[in-house]
């Protein structure tokens, strides 16, 4: 006799709660801690920065920090720059197709907040003109609420805290790797911003200790010499391409250097 087939009690179709949903959006953008190193360093270099200091601390999931020195954000803006959609990058449909930025989609700070502690702490450059004294605003949210306003001392830019990454989505920690593991994603990361940005200077502090620093010289062969400790520049040797729709710099090293 053919068996009838067991029917599962059909679930109805349904509006996810916003939490739910927000959490789910936030693995869009949010897959890991290099994921978050990603974001903030780009809103760094998007704000004009000329130095970018990074510190983790657990490979990321414990704290992630980056302060910079860029445009900075005003007080009655902060709040917004952390909700979702919002930039200041882009206002139609138009700007996508002349986007000179890293980052245009008012996501990432929203995404971070919806899956950790976010504290921000920002001083808009216009501040400091004239002589004038003013104190940084800060703002803290955990899992996307408000929990914390107030005012610190710091000089123009930001600094962005994040804390306890995935605290509430335990199902996105069981996919992490070793705190070894997800420091050398955000190592890797940083070594690729520092010489794609030779102007820029750049400092990652893994526990406390320093694993990476550049001067913003401004050259390329400089910034490599100063990421790997070897006598670079004179072992390495320019290339260029200039391609119909491209242009390709580089450098290649030599045989003693390989």
């Amino acid at each position: 006799m053919n068996q009838i087939p067991t029917v599962q009690k059909r679930t109805p179709i349904h509006t996810l709660p916003q939490d739910v949903a927000e959490r789910i959006a936030a693995g869009e953008v949010i897959e890991r801690p290099v994921s978050v190193v990603k974001e903030l360093v780009e809103n760094a270099l998007d704000a004009e920065a000329h130095e970018v200091r990074v510190e983790i601390r657990g490979g990321g999931l414990r704290l992630i920090r980056v302060t910079d020195d860029g445009n900075g954000i005003p007080e009655d803006e902060l709040e917004r720059a952390c909700a979702r959609h919002t930039t200041s990058k882009i206002s139609s449909v138009e700007d996508l197709d002349h986007l000179y930025t890293l980052g245009c989609r008012g996501e990432a700070r929203a995404s971070i907040a919806a899956v950790a502690e976010l504290t921000l702490v920002s001083r808009p450059i216009e501040t400091e003109g004239a002589g004038e004294e003013a104190a940084a605003a800060q703002l803290t949210l955990r899992g996307g609420e408000v929990t914390l306003r107030g005012r610190r001392a710091r000089l123009h830019g930001t600094t962005v805290t994040v804390r306890d990454l995935f605290y509430n989505v335990p199902a996105r920690l069981k996919f992490m790797r070793g705190a070894r593991t997800e420091t050398g994603h955000i190592l890797q990361l940083l070594r690729h911003y520092a010489i794609g940005y030779p102007a820029v200077r750049f400092n990652l502090t893994i526990e406390e200790q320093t694993a990476l620093q550049t001067s913003g010289a401004g050259n390329a062969p400089t910034t490599l010499a100063e990421l790997y400790h070897l006598p670079l520049a004179e072992m390495l040797h320019p290339v260029s391409l200039d391609a119909e729709h491209y242009t390709l710099h580089g450098y290649i090293g030599n045989s003693a250097l390989a």
